[in-house]
């Protein structure tokens, strides 16, 4: 093909193609679906990666380990859920029944109010320690657990519920 001006090529495939009205039409239509797509794909990034309070993450996450202790699945959560150093010092039995016993002792959690929570860095890994105050089926409890985020997620180092303690008796008079 001889070298042709630009503008004779552009008018060359408007000939091909039908009129300039035609092109400009699909050009815009083009457009609009490249937009939309790239609309889509901004919003299923901002869903993916949004910005949950460490604190909500966290509460929501204990939350699901205590329904997954309801539902006879705590054990479940051994490998997915721990640190190594849990795993180290407990056994997969050990954790099982930890689960056993919140739901024979506590059963479904109705809610829970956060009275502690710190959060610490240490050797680069981004770690939690929180408490609540729980109200279960079968009465109040105190919940307590170390979390350490490792690849996105928050998993347990430590993790304890227990009867609340009983208020220090007044000394005597």
């Amino acid at each position: 093909m001889p070298h042709q001006p630009p503008v004779l090529l552009w008018q060359s495939f408007v000939a091909r193609r039908g009129s300039v009205a035609d092109t400009f039409l699909i050009g815009l239509g083009a457009s609009l679906i490249l937009t939309v797509c790239l609309l889509v794909a901004a919003v299923l990034i901002a869903v993916r990666y949004r910005s949950i309070p460490p604190e909500e993450e966290i509460s929501q996450q204990i939350d699901a380990l205590l329904q997954a202790a309801v539902e006879g699945r705590f054990g479940e959560t051994y490998r997915t859920h721990t640190t190594l150093a849990l795993r180290e010092s407990s056994s997969p039995q050990q954790y099982a029944q930890l689960g056993e016993a919140i739901q024979e002792k506590f059963g479904r959690l109705i809610s829970k109010e956060q009275t502690e929570f710190q959060m610490e860095t240490v050797a680069g890994v981004l770690g939690a320690v929180v408490v609540y105050q729980g109200t279960f089926e079968k009465g109040p409890a105190t919940i307590s657990a170390e979390l350490r985020k490792v690849e996105r997620k928050w998993i347990l180092r430590a993790f304890d519920v227990s009867p609340p303690r009983a208020a220090a008796p007044e000394p005597a008079k």
